[in-house]
């Protein structure tokens, strides 16, 4: 009985987080930044749910987060995604989903590797892997596959200055810093690590 009910609440909350994921990246996209620099905070319930239920979960998150964002690129709410789906409609569908996915299963893994000794520093650590690894395999990505679409984006600078300056930026920065301040303190409160769990 108690399996039947732990089975159906993870089902439950990977539904949520999957939904949660759906609006926040959608929500991303229709707010304005703020000086050039967005606020999403879409890998945070990749993460938490990698941090519960492990890195498959994480992964099937991760999924959702490319499957909303390869979306966003056929309908053409994201200008820069779209431009890439013209470019290489394959390899953009492709890369939109091995980036989440690679995003949420490393964050499982470091966390499920990291929390028998210590919760809090499980949480931290995974919560930067998501977006190191969802940007690192961004611009991997669009290094190999896309250098001509690189090169014009980067307006005749240096390509390599622009992958730092234009694709990671201060927007890697501040998703950063989002996740590891937002995803500890979800976790506390989901008593994922510390004296209440």
């Amino acid at each position: 009985m108690k399996t039947t009910i732990e089975k159906n609440r993870k089902i439950v909350i990977t539904a949520v987080f999957s939904v949660i994921i759906i609006i926040l990246q959608f929500m991303a996209y229709m707010i304005p930044t703020v000086g050039g620099v967005s606020f999403s905070v879409v890998l945070v319930p990749v993460v938490l749910g990698a941090a519960m239920y492990g890195p498959v979960c994480g992964a099937f998150l991760g999924g959702v987060f490319g499957l909303v964002t390869t979306a966003a690129c056929i309908i053409g709410i994201d200008p820069g995604g779209a431009v890439l789906l013209v470019a290489n409609p394959a390899v953009t569908v492709i890369l939109c989903f091995v980036k989440g996915i690679l995003a949420g299963l490393v964050s499982g893994l470091l966390f499920k590797v990291i929390s028998p000794k210590s919760g809090i520093a499980a949480i931290i650590i995974s919560s930067i892997a998501a977006p190191v690894v969802n940007t690192g395999v961004f611009c991997l990505g669009m290094s190999l596959f896309y250098i001509d679409t690189l090169r014009s984006w980067a307006g005749g600078t240096d390509v390599l200055v622009y992958v730092f300056t234009g694709l990671i930026g201060l927007n890697f920065v501040v998703e950063v810093l989002l996740n590891v301040v937002l995803c500890p303190v979800i976790a506390r409160s989901l008593k994922l690590y510390g004296k209440n769990k």
